[in-house]
């Protein structure tokens, strides 16, 4: 900063001379510096806490009486729906539907690959299912065909047998064979197991290695899909997707059994346990009115007719979710229409679209999770009034029939909806404590900077005091001078007095001039 300084020195032959000093101080307390970084450091985390608001406003319900009266009215709609239309689960009439994909499926991909159906006698031009299984079974060989004995036989080996799987974990088995010449699969007690191939079942050079891994593997899989040419749509089939997984992971040292004790007959774990019971039909088996075992068996064609009775059950659930999506959809654009004042086709550029977007937010799933436990409500309530009338006071035959009635993919999205409720609240909250952070982290930049004013303040009040000291110097010292000038003037004035009659005799112009300015 400048400091400007002026003094007066008097000499002895009457002269004023006014000296001015200009002195450039240095101020080694300059915090311009530290404000600067400040600013930016304030400015940085104001950002940061709009993001956050942003992110906030997007956890938080903002769900009024008529979203919650319409999504309550939707729920009740559909629970209707499902009610009179849907009826319960049937996974015979599922098994029916997949049969008869499946069986037009084998005779499909067979005509596909040559078969040209009876060649003889009355089935001569007739596709049917025995011939395409036996064509394709004929034409697309497993190397780990012939170990099905070792594999638990014809009525186990495709679920023991890795390579059988209908799965991604069936396609690597099938290519790993043909690298290894090994087969893998489980033994009777589930535990793993390897054994050697036939080597004319492994392909001599690398691209017949991958022709028979992969598509003649996929092809063979066709063929044991609806049961053996012998037993045609009634045999042994594959295990489906969901079946596959289980069984391989069964096979995993976590789920091994204890070390056996001499003596004592092997027994399996309790996933291997369940896998074979849900293949072989005992799981879910019931009993005829003559006695007899029915079994219920879930390989890929039970997996296929559960999706279908799901599927069926599901719709009633995917119209709930459309009409509570769509109603947001339109509603929160409305609103945007009016509040961003919206007249023309550039406006809607004004538009923010996360706010109309049905998805990603607490307010769409809240919706949901009303509209979804009001469906969950009525499906429960149909399903034990229709129960009790069937089943009567019997508990184990009403519970079997509430079981039938129940939609499962309606209570999924429940409780979908549920703990997706849940973990919004869990970010939200988080997300506050991080907002709570960032703030106070802001007002403690505040406060840094408000200290920087104050220090600037308090140097320049000082700088201001010695300033006005040296004034008052300076006025002293002027003071005097003015007092001696005066003085001087009025001498000055007495002696031109003196020398009037001189200039009026001697320069009279001179007074004439005076008197005309």
């Amino acid at each position: 900063m400048e400091k400007i300084l002026s003094s007066a020195k008097f000499q002895n032959d009457e002269e004023i001379v006014t000296e001015i000093e200009v002195v450039k101080e240095i101020d080694s307390d300059d915090s311009s510096h530290e404000i600067y970084s400040l600013d930016n450091e304030i400015e940085l985390l104001q950002e940061k806490i709009a993001k956050l608001d942003n992110k906030i406003d997007r956890y938080t319900d903002h769900t009024d009486k008529i979203d919650c009266v319409f999504a309550a009215s939707s729920g009740l709609l559909c629970g209707l729906i499902d009610a009179f239309f849907v009826g319960e689960f049937s996974f015979s009439n599922g098994m029916s539907i997949a049969k008869e994909k499946i069986e037009q499926k084998v005779i499909d991909t067979a005509k596909k690959y040559g078969y040209e159906g009876g060649k003889r006698g009355e089935n001569k031009g007739i596709f049917s299912l025995q011939g395409a299984i036996k064509y394709l079974e004929e034409k697309f060989k497993m190397p780990s065909d012939p170990l099905e004995h070792k594999f638990g036989g014809t009525r186990q080996h495709h679920l023991r047998d890795f390579s059988h799987h209908h799965s991604i974990i069936g396609l690597f088995f099938s290519i790993l064979t043909q690298f290894t010449g090994k087969a893998y699969g489980t033994d009777s007690n589930g535990r793993f197991l390897i054994l050697d191939v036939d080597n004319e079942m492994i392909g001599k050079d690398m691209k017949r290695k991958w022709a028979i891994g992969v598509t003649d593997w996929a092809l063979h899989l066709v063929s044991d899909m609806h049961g053996s040419n012998s037993t045609p749509g009634a045999g042994t089939g594959i295990p489906g997707p969901i079946l596959s997984f289980l069984k391989s992971i069964s096979a995993l040292p976590i789920f091994g059994k204890p070390k056996h004790v001499e003596g004592e007959l092997a027994d399996p774990n309790f996933l291997s346990k369940f896998c074979a019971k849900l293949y072989n039909g005992t799981l879910f088996a019931s009993r005829d009115e003559n006695g007899n075992l029915v079994p219920v068996k879930i390989d890929l064609r039970g997996e296929m007719a559960i999706a279908n009775e799901l599927g069926q059950q599901a719709k009633p659930v995917i119209l709930n979710e459309v009409l509570v999506r769509s109603f947001y959809l339109i509603r929160r654009f409305f609103m945007e229409i009016k509040e961003k004042n919206v007249h023309s086709w550039k406006d809607l550029s004004k538009i923010n679209w996360q706010k109309v977007v049905p998805c990603a937010n607490r307010t769409i799933n809240h919706m949901m999770l009303i509209a979804s436990g009001t469906f969950v409500a009525v499906d429960f309530a149909d399903a034990a009034i229709r129960s009790a009338i069937k089943s009567g006071v019997e508990p184990h035959a009403f519970l079997a029939n509430l079981a039938l009635r129940i939609n499962y993919p309606g209570i999924g999205r429940f409780v979908i909806a549920l703990g997706a409720e849940e973990c919004m609240i869990i970010k939200q909250n988080h997300l506050r404590t991080e907002r709570m952070a960032l703030m106070t982290e802001m007002l403690m930049a505040s406060n840094i900077k408000v200290f920087y004013h104050q220090k600037e303040m308090w140097i320049a009040a000082s700088h201001a005091e010695e300033a006005l000291a040296d004034l008052y110097e300076t006025a002293e010292v002027c003071s005097k001078s003015i007092l001696v000038l005066f003085n001087d003037m009025a001498n000055d004035l007495k002696e031109i007095s003196d020398y009037s009659e001189g200039i009026n005799k001697h320069n009279s112009w001179i007074i004439d001039y005076l008197n005309k300015k």
